[in-house]
């Protein structure tokens, strides 16, 4: 498994790159932001979604979003990455790294493990 200060730095040059999130404080209203930009309701009763075709702008704060979530400590960010670094996603350019995918994984861990502690 790489350092987890790699893995930070890299995250951070990723977030650096990209547009800030326009929210900026709350893990769980940067997560909604993420998804609202992401994802869009097919039904109107919030019940199935399907990905959006996001423009540039819209892709770099959705990514800033979802990092800024994960990173404050946000179970559903922390969920989507090792979703998309298990699988790979499309709408931001990343392939499969199951490397990446572990330490989202133990991340996740860790955190439903102190948020049953409370």
């Amino acid at each position: 498994m790489r350092n987890n200060w790699l893995i930070t730095i890299a995250i951070m040059l990723v977030s650096v790159s990209t547009q800030a999130c326009s929210i900026v404080e709350g893990s769980e209203l940067q997560y909604s932001r993420f998804f609202n930009l992401w994802a869009e309701e097919t039904k109107g009763d919030g019940s199935e979604y399907k990905v959006r075709n996001m423009t540039e702008s819209e892709r770099n704060e959705a990514w800033s979003c979802l990092i800024s979530s994960a990173e404050s400590g946000g179970l559903s960010a922390i969920q989507v990455l090792e979703l998309f670094y298990r699988f790979g996603s499309e709408d931001f350019g990343i392939e499969p790294d199951e490397e990446l995918a572990e330490y989202y994984g133990d991340l996740k861990m860790k955190r439903m493990s102190e948020a049953k502690k409370k």
